[in-house]
C-alpha cells in the first residue's frame, strides 16, 4: 500500500488526507493544534493522526516518516513548510516532498536545494484558473 504523511490538517491538509484515504492510501497526519488532531480524528477513520510539529523529527518519526513514499507540507507557514521540506528529504531521505507556498513571495526558496520537489502554490493556481474563466467570458 502507498503511504503518505500529511502536515498540517488545516482545510487544505483535511481535504488531501480525505481524497488519499479514498484513493487506497495509507494515510498519517501530523497537525500541532489540538483542535485540529480532534477535527481530524473524528472526520477520517482510518487515518493516524499525531499531535506534534512537522519541525520534530521525533513527531514526523511517530508518525511514520521513513515509509512514505510523499511528504506533504501544507500548513500556512511557508517556514515552517520549507523545515519539514528539509528534514522530510535530507534527514529522512523521503522519495517525494511537495510543500505547500503560502505567500508567493517566497515562491523562489521552494526549490530542490530546500528539500522540496514539488512547490504547491495555491495562490498562482488561483490567478491561472481565474484567468482561465475570465477569458472563458470575453
Amino acid at each position: 500500500m502507498r503511504r503518505v504523511l500529511i502536515v498540517g490538517a488545516g482545510k487544505a491538509g483535511l481535504a488531501i488526507a480525505s481524497k488519499a484515504h479514498d484513493d487506497g492510501y495509507a494515510v498519517s497526519i501530523v497537525e500541532a493544534r489540538e483542535e485540529h488532531v480532534t477535527e481530524a480524528r473524528n472526520r477520517l477513520r482510518g487515518v493516524t493522526v499525531v499531535m506534534g510539529s512537522g519541525t520534530e523529527a521525533d513527531d514526523l518519526e511517530t508518525a511514520g516518516i521513513r515509509n512514505a513514499e510523499t511528504v506533504l507540507a501544507v500548513t500556512g507557514s511557508d517556514e515552517v513548510n520549507l523545515v519539514i521540506a528539509t528534514l522530510a528529504k535530507f534527514h529522512f531521505g523521503s522519495p517525494h516532498v511537495a510543500a505547500r507556498v503560502a505567500d508567493p513571495r517566497n515562491r523562489w526558496l521552494f526549490k530542490p536545494d530546500m528539500g522540496v520537489d514539488a512547490a504547491i502554490d495555491d495562490t498562482r493556481l488561483m490567478v491561472v484558473e481565474a484567468v482561465r474563466l475570465l477569458a472563458g467570458h470575453l
